[in-house]
């Protein structure tokens, strides 16, 4: 082997290991959060909850009102499946996304789920 070709051989050999290395980063598609519900705990408290990402080191919620499409009226993040929310205006109507984060990668946004602050909260006494 002439040293043409130990060179091209050794270039070769640390483009295929960049190569690996950035898939290995970039991992699997992180999965969005599914299985979204949410009630009214209190008169003002809404709970927000959702199935678990296994591969999920933390979720990021936003919410807003129902047909406002660029005001958020929160957006956090939370290392538990669910979320309590204190509703500003219980007569109004809320809309919530979510997405999983891992590794510094964020997961696709959920769809839009609708939470209605105007359910009744029922009392177990």
């Amino acid at each position: 082997m002439n040293i043409m070709s130990l060179f091209f051989a050794l270039a070769s050999i640390a483009s295929s290991n960049d190569f690996a290395e950035a898939h290995m980063q970039s991992g699997a598609i992180l999965e969005s959060p599914s299985n979204a519900r949410s009630s009214m705990v209190s008169e003002d408290y809404a709970e927000i909850g959702w199935d678990a990402v296994a591969s999920a080191e933390m979720y990021k919620i936003q919410i807003r009102k129902s047909g406002a499409t660029t005001t958020l009226v929160l957006e956090d993040k939370t290392v538990w499946a669910s979320f309590y929310f204190r509703v500003a205006e219980p007569s109004a109507i809320y809309e919530y996304r979510l997405a999983s984060i891992s590794g510094g990668r964020q997961s696709a946004w959920s769809g839009w789920t609708t939470l209605n602050s105007r359910q009744a909260v029922t009392s177990s006494n």
